[in-house]
């Protein structure tokens, strides 16, 4: 792979990468940030994509679409956090950071709460399950416990489109999936179908049905699907149509290229970035390239950041390293 040779090979150092992180949320939350005041005044909107006026405020920002930009947030900030980790030498403790990591966090929180986006609520929900901390677990659930019902009776709409597709795909019923949530519909709904329709008996379910079968296959199952439609692939649709050997190439391929051992949120992220999207999506080769940009520096720098610890006049006491 010709990026992890670039990678092993170049000068760029972990301070660098953690600095490009930072740059990419900061460019993701200004660029919605002036969206958002194009709407208020009624000015043309920078950048967009995908809008629909009947949604004024769901905007897209720095990807084609908000589901999109949600994603690579939601990864970019899982790298944030592990790469401070891996620099403090200990978990992530936002009572304690969160001086030092205002702006990123301020930044992260608004775009994905502002930019009403159901996968927004989705990778949120992930990067709070990477900062529980094992000791207050019972407190954490039994809050979410509470809580829970008094957001979903608020009429924050991404939030109950969340919950209302997490329910439905539990059913694994085609209909209800597409009824609580049409866009993220597009990448279960497929998925499920072709979990549904695997027949390991069958010579083609290992050796594929061909180019474009699930897509056909989905065009009386799945409204605004038709022949037209440039893509509607996960990784489990490219296994119907290119075989389940393909499927299983590909996801230990990126299973190992993206997740870490010790990490399991690493293995969520995996999932639901790469295997419920096709292969020749920019999303996907986001999530892979950053995500092994992680393992890498998590297993290759020794350096001594000894200026990034809680040590008297160190960066988390409010000094530059």
């Amino acid at each position: 792979m010709g990026y992890v040779r670039v990678l092993s090979e170049s000068s760029l150092e972990i301070l660098d990468y953690l600095k490009i992180i930072k740059c990419l949320i900061y460019a993701y939350c200004i660029v919605l940030i002036i969206q958002q005041c194009c709407v208020l005044f009624h000015l043309p909107i920078l950048n967009v994509s995908n809008y629909n006026i009947f949604n004024p405020w769901k905007l897209n920002t720095l990807s084609p679409e908000p589901s999109h930009s949600a994603v690579y947030l939601g990864i970019l900030m899982y790298c944030y956090l592990t790469i401070k980790e891996y620099i403090l030498k200990r978990k992530y403790n936002l009572q304690y950071d969160f001086r030092n990591d205002g702006w990123i966090w301020g930044c992260f929180l608004w775009s994905m709460i502002t930019m009403i986006s159901g996968t927004a609520m989705l990778y949120l929900s992930i990067i709070c399950l990477k900062l529980c901390n094992k000791k207050y677990i019972a407190i954490i659930l039994l809050s979410a416990f509470i809580t829970s019902p008094l957001l979903l009776n608020s009429n924050f709409k991404p939030l109950k489109r969340t919950a209302s597709t997490i329910k439905s795909t539990l059913t694994l019923n085609e209909k209800e999936i597409i009824k609580a949530d049409l866009s993220a519909a597009f990448r279960i709904v497929p998925s499920v179908i072709a979990i549904k329709n695997a027949d390991i008996t069958n010579a083609k379910t290992w050796t594929g049905k061909g180019i474009d079968y699930m897509k056909n296959d989905l065009i009386n199952q799945m409204p605004a699907v038709n022949k037209n439609t440039k893509s509607i692939s996960t990784a489990f649709t490219l296994g119907v149509d290119y075989g389940i050997l393909f499927f299983l190439i590909w996801s230990i391929f990126t299973f190992l290229v993206c997740t870490e051992r010790t990490a399991p949120i690493s293995y969520i992220l995996w999932f639901f970035s790469v295997m419920l999207n096709g292969i020749n999506v920019q999303l996907v080769w986001f999530a892979i390239i950053f995500l092994y940009t992680n393992k890498y520096f998590t297993a290759n720098d020794y350096k001594n950041y000894a200026c990034f610890r809680d040590t008297p006049g160190s960066y988390q006491d409010g000094t530059s390293c």
